[in-house]
């Protein structure tokens, strides 16, 4: 999948019992911050294409430099040509990708996460059983108009300031994947150009090429490349790249705009909430996913959603999630 591909007509929030109904009573998401995701490479699972990449670029420019006796030391130290253009393109993108998403990067991220299904396939009805298996004993998927979604993402865009709001489908790093299309066509130009004034010691030039489109170029690319274990959830992400007030204090007088407030959701992960804007939520359905109280959970949101439209069913999918805790229970105290 291609995040230049159109997101399908429906896309699926699978969630807790709890999170839903937290959604439909103040109708917001929340979008988590990358770095508090369930994925550790998320942001960064480009990272060694990138380097793999710009390797031989790099080595052209070391074999071209003057042969000093500093260089020549230096390069010997390393093992040699390749190997030292291995350690300076590790340096580069360990830089270029602290300035963008690091601590203090230029791009906090926060992602809202979605599964996208074949329209008319079992689980556009009844849900993906991996999802079913993770939310445990009381998950719920959202299903959500997609049109109307992109409308929302506008809204949001307009009413707070942000750098970019990027929404598209994930891509899987799998065999197949060609990454030419994911890679674009002026970054490894641009960190050959950053690299020359790193060696050439000039580092007002080398800070000026660090400017929000060569970090824009790697956030573009870094938010949608997923590890391929993820690639049965067909994701389909917004990802939110909100401004702080670093931004605001370097935006031109007048700039008009909110600033996203940062909360908890829990006391190890930090969330924004989107589309805090008085609009309902364009969520057409929803599915109450295989549980001991199922009937329980679509009444309430029956109840919840009452007068919007709104369609409540069951999943159909023969999964016992009680039944799979206990009997790990039992598992791990015999092996115990």
């Amino acid at each position: 999948m291609s995040e230049k591909l159109p997101p399908p007509p429906e896309l699926f929030h699978y969630t807790s019992f709890e999170t839903a109904k937290a959604i439909l009573e103040t109708q917001t998401l929340w979008a988590t911050d990358f770095r508090h995701l369930n994925d550790p490479t998320e942001f960064r699972h480009v990272k060694p294409k990138l380097i793999d990449l710009l390797v031989p670029k790099l080595k052209k420019v070391i074999k071209a430099l003057p042969s000093t006796p500093e260089k020549k030391r230096s390069i010997r130290s390393q093992g040699g040509n390749h190997n030292t253009a291995i350690t300076e393109a590790d340096t580069i993108m360990r830089a270029l990708f602290d300035t963008t998403f690091g601590d203090k990067g230029y791009f906090p991220g926060y992602i809202a996460s979605f599964c996208s299904h074949v329209a008319g396939s079992y689980e556009n009805e009844n849900g993906l059983l991996s999802m079913w298996r993770g939310y445990g004993k009381n998950g719920v998927a959202l299903v959500f108009d997609t049109a109307k979604l992109k409308e929302h993402i506008k809204v949001e865009k307009s009413c707070y300031l942000y750098n970019d709001i990027y929404f598209g489908h994930a891509r899987y790093d799998t065999p197949d994947l060609n990454f030419s299309d994911v890679l674009k066509p002026t970054f490894l130009d641009k960190c050959v150009e950053f690299y020359n004034a790193l060696i050439g010691r000039d580092k007002d030039r080398a800070q000026g090429l660090l400017d929000a489109p060569f970090v824009e170029s790697l956030a573009s690319m870094a938010v949608f490349l997923k590890h391929q274990a993820f690639v049965e959830e067909c994701e389909v992400r917004i990802v939110a790249l909100p401004w702080d007030q670093r931004h605001l204090d370097a935006a031109p007088p007048g700039t008009q705009g909110r600033l996203k407030e940062i909360k908890p959701s829990r006391p190890d992960r930090h969330c924004i909430e989107l589309f805090n804007n008085d609009q309902p939520l364009p969520i057409t359905r929803i599915i109450v996913g295989p549980q001991s109280a199922q009937d329980e959970c679509v009444t309430e949101l029956k109840r919840l959603t009452k007068g919007r439209g709104i369609t409540i069913s069951h999943s159909e999918t023969p999964y016992r999630p009680n039944v799979d805790t206990q009997a790990s229970k039992v598992c791990a105290k015999a092996i115990s």
